[in-house]
């Protein structure tokens, strides 16, 4: 929310949030979907992020 609402919406800043209904998911309902996204910031930790641009510097 801290995003200015000119790119808030944009694809590249979402995440989607899935809860599957009537219930709860079970933690290997859960793992599926929230597997890739852990994956990518472990990367992130081990590796470092290279950002390009930001909201400030659209042009990097």
């Amino acid at each position: 929310l801290n995003l200015p609402e000119d790119i808030r919406y944009r694809p590249e800043f979402m995440w989607l949030s899935i809860i599957v209904r009537p219930h709860e998911p079970d933690h290997d309902q859960l793992n599926y979907y929230v597997r890739p996204i852990v994956d990518d910031f472990v990367a992130g930790w081990t590796r470092g992020f290279r950002v390009s641009r930001t909201a400030l510097h659209p042009l990097g």
